[in-house]
């Protein structure tokens, strides 16, 4: 089938050849050697799994079905199992490739953060909100607030990931750029792409979004 392209960090269920086993893999990269998939599991985990090895892919792309296979061309043990297989016929490389979203509803604490230039000698508070998240992504998240926002806004966000089946409820504090807005009345939907975040939290962030949809995978729907 051809696809003109995928998102990052999108989770896709695949098989091994001769296995009637699956397991998940999440897209982490893309270059001009082909599709790079992580595992998230250790060396061993998953069965049959080496340079060489018949691989099919299957899954969501929005509302759009996706499949690909080939023959694994490298892999990369650590510090999960990564693998390596070449370009789908029909995979478009030089479109823009977003994050891949998963709904997210949780209370988000907005904050302007104060001017980087000279200060005033006793500087007023940061203008601090609450806003409701609509989706998120490796790339940012989606709000609702009834403060005003203008594109190209900063904000200081924290938030909360929930528990899921493999790790625990951890928060979450990054810096983002307002990209869009979209005002409902008195309602406010806005982008918000991440502009600074720590390892550590990204490293949660990405751990996050695969256990979402691992178990969406697991129950049928990768949406």
């Amino acid at each position: 089938m051809e696809h003109p392209e995928l998102s990052l960090h999108q989770v896709l269920r695949f098989h091994v050849e001769d296995s009637e086993q699956s397991y998940c893999a999440g897209l982490v990269d893309i270059d001009s050697s082909g599709l790079w998939f992580d595992t998230y599991c250790q060396p061993g985990e998953v069965k049959g799994l080496g340079p060489g090895q018949f691989v099919r892919l299957a899954g969501l792309d929005g509302e759009t079905p996706f499949e690909a296979h080939g023959r694994i061309s490298e892999v990369d043990p650590a510090p999960t199992l990564r693998f390596l297989i070449p370009l789908p016929r029909g995979f478009v490389t030089g479109k823009k490739r977003l994050f891949h979203r998963v709904s997210h509803s949780t209370t988000v604490r907005i904050s302007v953060p104060p001017p980087m230039l000279t200060a005033p000698a006793t500087p007023s508070p940061p203008n601090t909100a609450e806003a409701l998240s609509l989706d998120l992504s490796a790339g940012g998240l989606s709000i609702q607030t009834n403060q005003r926002l203008a594109k190209g806004t900063f904000l200081e966000l924290a938030l909360t990931l929930k528990a899921t089946d493999g790790q625990a409820e951890r928060q979450l504090v990054a810096l983002g750029a307002v990209r869009s807005v979209d005002q409902h009345g008195a309602a406010c939907v806005a982008g918000v792409e991440f502009s600074r975040i720590s390892d550590a939290d990204y490293e949660r962030l990405l751990a996050y979004l695969f256990d979402v949809q691992r178990k969406r995978a697991a129950e049928g729907s990768t949406r």
